[in-house]
């Protein structure tokens, strides 16, 4: 909503002394003055218009709402399905179809196969840059969204930390854009097993006691190889291979089963937990036992929580041009922060998370933009590697 700022106008009075005296006999005979002319009538000045941007919003939600629906690829968690309910209660008419996949790189085999069918029923999908620009880009599956943004407070460069510019992913900056830029990569431990200060570097995790009690996402999704990424840059690739062979870990593709360990104590920490999963754990009342800690060496720094985009021939486009445009507003992004608990760019947002704030003088690898893609790449070819697996 634009506020208009309404200052109340004055008039000036301006009181006249009729001249008297000898002022009053000269004006006397003195010619008689042309009758001044009528003033002309006083027009009321004309109500301002709405701003260009306004009246396309006005008319980008009246398209949404004839379309009626959009559909949503996304994580696994009740935090993502609230944050939808948001999108739904602000702009009722719209209603969100959600799926929802454990890691990203388990939602492109379905959307390949659908496209290959003819079927196009996604009109966004949210997550890791690292699969979306080499894979769905490159399949010609994502559309260009650089002129899908048009309110101010969204393009506005003061909003944001490093400016609007900063959140693009790709390098033609045009597809994909993220809200996020935070410590990620954290470890979950089970405090009943894992003491206070037990774990403080990479290498405390290499200990014997933990061999077999370490749970892992599959090293094929980004929440094993984003932090094993962080770890052989920074230790190499030995101190990577210590863990995932000698320490012998449990490997899972299933979010629920990877918090789930350690919320039961099969395990005394985990590699890969998502915070959003964590959470249904703690809002059961369960999982006060597990804890989330900053590891150094392991903490990178991640741009792809928050990472939108929307997809090709998307069913309802102006519905998914609403939505990108809508969530990266203020409200919206405090409704991310506090569903997903995590932080935002935006500079009027205050933190969710604060553990998931850098550090000062810390050193981070940061994971997501185009320019890291190649290391990711040779870092999940180095996971397959060590595990036998073939792509």
């Amino acid at each position: 909503m634009i506020s208009e700022d309404r200052s109340a106008s004055r008039r000036t009075f301006v009181r006249v002394a009729a001249l008297g005296g000898v002022a009053g006999a000269l004006a006397a005979c003195a010619p008689a003055a042309a009758p001044a002319p009528a003033a002309a009538p006083q027009q009321p000045a004309a109500p301002a218009g709405k701003p260009d941007w306004e009246k396309k919003w006005d008319d980008l939600v009246v398209a949404a709402k004839k379309e009626g629906n959009l559909a949503v690829i996304m994580p696994v968690g009740a935090g993502w399905r609230k944050l939808m309910d948001g999108f739904e209660a602000q702009f009722p008419g719209i209603k969100v179809e959600a799926r929802q996949f454990t890691a990203t790189s388990q939602s492109v085999p379905v959307i390949t196969q659908e496209r290959k069918a003819g079927v196009f029923a996604w009109d966004i999908w949210t997550g890791s840059p690292t699969i979306a620009l080499p894979q769905l880009r490159t399949e010609g599956y994502l559309e260009s969204i650089a002129n899908a943004f048009i309110r101010p407070d969204v393009l506005e460069d003061k909003n944001w930390r490093d400016g609007f510019e900063g959140g693009w992913l790709d390098t033609a900056k045009s597809m994909g854009y993220t809200s996020q830029a935070e410590g990620s990569g954290f470890l979950a431990i089970d405090t009943n097993q894992v003491q206070e200060g037990e774990i403080k570097t990479f290498q405390d995790m290499l200990n014997p006691k933990w061999k077999g009690k370490i749970t892992m996402a599959d090293v094929r999704t980004g929440s094993t190889w984003g932090p094993m990424m962080s770890v052989r840059l920074q230790l190499g690739d030995d101190v990577v291979k210590r863990l995932i062979i000698d320490q012998q870990p449990t490997f899972t593709t299933q979010a629920r089963e990877i918090a789930e360990s350690v919320v039961r104590g099969k395990s005394a920490f985990a590699v890969g937990s998502n915070a959003v999963v964590l959470n249904d754990f703690v809002s059961q009342g369960i999982g006060q036992n597990v804890k989330l800690i900053d590891v150094e060496g392991m903490t990178y720094i991640s741009l792809s929580n928050g990472a939108w985009y929307q997809m090709s021939k998307a069913p309802h486009p102006a519905a998914a041009q609403l939505f990108l445009n809508w969530i990266f507003t203020k409200d919206a992004q405090l409704l991310w922060g506090d569903q997903i608990k995590a932080n935002s760019r935006r500079v009027d947002v205050p933190p969710a998370d604060t553990l998931a704030l850098p550090k000062p003088g810390r050193k981070y690898i940061k994971i997501g933009p185009e320019s890291t893609l190649e290391e990711s790449a040779k870092t999940q070819k180095f996971l397959n590697d060590l595990l036998g697996i073939k792509n």
